[in-house]
């Protein structure tokens, strides 16, 4: 199996210990409205999934883990989270834990799917851009809160 993880703000240019099959990220990942309005722990302004917002697009690259469990482990140990932190949708069993955000973003998920699924009658497991195999691993908040808000944002 191969795992999408989708990414957005300092995952993309730090990707620490992330394991991915390539140096680069794909530029057409899925929509998501993704705002500056969270603080880290840090101190520092973070991207985050902020329902209502405009929608952007996401990067993606292929996890080099061929689990979905693996690959939850090494996004959680790269933003220093819990695995409850990390969503998913996985396109073969419709499976999925994105949180509060679950009916915006799934349909968003399923529209790239579509989109960028080019399997034929006998489908390869090699080829990226089949979505049908590859579940997506969304990037963390890094909060216990789904998508903690900051006011005035």
């Amino acid at each position: 199996m191969k795992v999408a993880i989708i990414a957005w703000g300092s995952l993309c240019w730090d990707p620490r210990d992330l394991s991915i099959s390539s140096e680069n990220w794909l530029v057409d990942g899925p929509e998501l409205p993704v705002e500056f309005a969270r603080i880290s722990n840090d101190g520092r302004l973070t991207l985050v999934i902020k329902l209502g917002w405009d929608k952007v697009t996401t990067l993606y690259a292929i996890s080099s883990f061929d689990t979905l469990t693996d690959a939850i482990n090494n996004l959680r140990i790269r933003e220093g989270t819990t695995e409850t932190n990390i969503g998913y949708y996985n396109f073969l069993t419709s499976e999925y834990r994105i949180g509060r955000a679950g009916n915006e973003i799934t349909k968003n998920l399923l529209h790239w799917k579509a989109t960028h699924n080019t399997a034929s009658s006998n489908p390869s497991p090699s080829k990226s851009a089949n979505m049908g195999e590859i579940p997506a691993l969304l990037n963390s908040d890094g909060s216990n809160n789904d998508f903690e808000e900051l006011a005035n944002v």
